[in-house]
């Protein structure tokens, strides 16, 4: 037999023969398997349980037995119960207590312990003021202190009892509690700065030296007076303005009280205010009140004009303004305010900064018609801007006079009341806010200071390093008393017949005075050192 061989070309093999078994895996037998097909092998090792907790499986921390899914959830910021939460409806709602006094706002937060900054008790209406919250005791101040949704008390929780309190004739001043004792700003400042911006579009805006400068009245000067100790200097009115049986000299400020240079504009000045009595004058209408611009720069002759105070009415579209019908016992200037008291309702406030200029030509007429204005035929008219009032939730007191006291931190306003039959009229310190010249509490005010006078017919009062002095009428037969007063005692010194407001002069170390009978009104100064000062 003829064997016949042949060489074949591994080449032309593995074209014939593209996908070869794959023969890397073999079965116990030695042939091949397909793992593609083949199923994973299977685990028989035994489950483990780390932490002993009897959990092999779901156990979300095999390394503590406290840890399981079937064990209690507790407030510790762990997943105990393994169902994917922490601490759920467990822990405490926590507030923001952002002004510490204990009491919580906003929506709260859980925790199992309180986050800095936080308390459980929520309500705080105002977390921004430590005296506002719960429990909180209301008080006369426009803010709903108590967070019941009240607002203050209808009427005041308790006042001082003066006539209690006064049973000393002269024995000098009682101190009584003045938290009681608020002014609320009736807020009216942006209306009437509109109706006012809309007036001197047609009415010329002058100054306090335009006033001053315009002097068309003539005095006699005071140079000696023994009915005042201490007298420094004085002038009387003009004729005219001295015997007038229907308008009373009243209150008395000057450049002194606006500035502690003492001048304003250029000038010395005393400022006091007269109250008009249409009865007495035969009018259908009250004229209000009008202020004496008197020029006391040189010691020498004074003359003066009057001015008045007015009321904005109307709109800015359709400004107007009417007389001021109030007593102005006593006035008290700072900046480019004027304080005027209003005795039954608190203090009345207007701008020097906006004087303007009106027509003489009708003495029965006040007011605008178009673009025309007049008041009872005088030249300048002072606006009011706006008014404290006594709230109901408010002690009850009279704003018989006011001064100022710029000796005090801040400084302050010094009202009282007058009482012609008892010794228990008040006398109370407002303060101040330095910057503004405003009452210092904003939209309601406390007074910080609140006395019995234990004198009766207190006329006027000013303030001055801690010393008190009182103008009182008709203590001395028909003449009158001043008294420098402390919470120790008083001293009386002499004074004339008819005495009203007081006003202190620091620069010139005076303490002014006016008075109001016709056919013996005197402006005079009297050396605070000769009396008490």
């Amino acid at each position: 037999m003829l064997l016949l061989l042949a060489c074949v070309d591994p080449a032309v093999i593995r074209k014939a023969d593209p996908d070869p078994p794959a023969r890397d895996t073999l079965d116990d037998t030695g042939h091949p398997v397909d793992t593609a097909d083949s199923a994973p092998p299977i685990d028989t090792a035994p489950l483990q349980d780390g932490d002993g907790d009897g959990y092999t499986t779901d156990d979300c921390d095999d390394s503590d037995a406290n840890v399981s899914p079937g064990a209690t959830e507790t407030c510790d910021g762990r997943d105990e119960d393994c169902d994917g939460s922490v601490d759920e409806a467990l822990g405490s709602t926590w507030y923001t207590d952002a002004d510490g006094d204990g009491w919580g706002a906003g929506d709260g937060v859980t925790a199992c312990e309180a986050p800095s900054g936080t308390v459980a008790s929520a309500g705080d209406c105002d977390d921004g003021d430590g005296d506002v919250h719960p429990g909180a005791d209301e008080v006369c101040d426009g803010v709903d202190d108590d967070c019941d949704g009240g607002g203050d008390p209808a009427s005041p929780p308790s006042c001082p009892d003066p006539d209690a309190a006064a049973t000393d004739e002269g024995g000098g001043l009682v101190a009584l509690a003045a938290s009681g004792f608020v002014l609320a700003d009736e807020d009216t400042w942006t209306t009437n700065a509109a109706i006012l911006d809309a007036l001197a579009t047609f009415l010329p805006t002058v100054t306090v030296g335009d006033v001053f400068a315009d002097g068309n009245r003539d005095t006699d000067v005071v140079d000696d007076w023994s009915r005042a100790t201490g007298f420094a200097r004085g002038f009387t009115w003009n004729s005219g303005d001295d015997d007038v049986d229907y308008w009373f000299p009243q209150g008395i400020t000057g450049t002194f009280d606006a500035d502690p240079s003492g001048v304003v504009d250029g000038y010395e000045g005393v400022l006091v205010s007269w109250h008009y009595d249409p009865d007495a004058a035969g009018t259908s209408y009250d004229k209000g009140v009008r202020v004496s611009f008197a020029d006391v720069s040189s010691s020498g002759a004074v003359t003066y004009r009057h001015a008045l105070l007015v009321e904005p009415t109307g709109s800015a579209a359709d400004p107007d303004f009417a007389a001021v019908e109030v007593h102005a016992g006593g006035i008290a200037w700072l900046g480019s305010l004027l304080y005027v008291a209003d005795t039954s309702n608190g203090l009345r406030v207007f701008d020097m900064d906006r004087i303007l200029e009106v027509s003489t030509d009708d003495e029965a007429a006040i007011g605008c018609d178009g673009s025309s204005c007049r008041a009872y035929n005088y030249k300048y008219v002072i606006p009011q801007v706006s008014r404290y009032a006594m709230p109901a939730c408010g002690c009850d007191v009279s704003f018989s006079f006011v001064g100022l006291d710029r000796s005090s931190s801040p400084p302050s306003l010094v009202t009282g009341e007058y009482d012609a039959d008892t010794i228990s009229g008040q006398l109370l310190r407002w303060p101040l806010d330095e910057a503004t010249g405003l009452l210092e509490g904003g939209a309601y005010t406390a007074a910080s200071e609140a006395y019995v006078g234990q004198q009766d017919r207190i006329q006027g009062a000013a303030s001055h390093d801690g010393q008190w002095w009182l103008s009182c009428s008709s203590q001395s037969g028909s003449n009158g008393l001043l008294y420098d007063v402390t919470t120790s005692g008083s001293d009386a010194y002499s004074w004339p017949y008819g005495p009203e407001d007081l006003a202190v002069d620091e620069g010139n170390g005076w303490l002014w005075s006016v008075t109001e009978h016709e056919g013996s009104r005197v402006v005079f100064a009297v050396e605070l050192g000769a009396v008490g000062g």
